[in-house]
């Protein structure tokens, strides 16, 4: 009885071995368990996160959809104001050379008026010098 009693002790040692492996073993699954439930938790937020970025990156698009629409309006709008630019600018010169051509012939103006004063002025002398004959040869007939 000896030896079974020994053999049954070490029967008895081996299942308690067992049973405390069995224990580390369910507690490591009831680990396992919560880790796979937050690694569920986090693949969730991380999907919503992928679909927040998806839509993030959907409404990018789209504002660089407008965004080059605008550029094009922008060149478009400036190629426009070049032109117009290049318009005014030989406009200038236009302006500039027909302002150039005034200034010369209101300079010619000018001084034919002083030419025309000059005569003026010499006519008037002469009338008068004449008028002045013309009185003395009366006074000298009416005597």
């Amino acid at each position: 009885m000896n030896e079974t009693n020994i053999l049954l002790h070490k029967i008895v040692e081996r299942l308690d071995i067992r049973d405390s492996k069995m224990d580390h073993l369910i507690k490591d699954v009831s680990e396992m368990k919560g880790d796979i439930s937050d690694l569920k938790s986090d693949v969730s937020e991380l999907k919503s996160d992928v679909s927040d970025l998806k839509s993030d990156v959907s409404e990018l698009k789209s504002d660089v959809f407008s965004l080059k629409s605008d550029v094009s309006e922008l060149k478009s709008d400036v190629s426009s104001l070049k032109s117009d630019v290049s318009e005014l600018k030989s406009d200038v010169s236009s302006l500039t050379e027909t302002q150039q051509r005034h200034d010369e012939m209101l300079e010619k103006l000018v001084k034919g008026q002083e030419k025309q004063n000059l005569i003026l002025k010499s006519l008037a002398l002469r009338s008068i010098e004449q008028e002045t004959e013309i009185d003395a040869l009366k006074f000298i007939t009416s005597k």
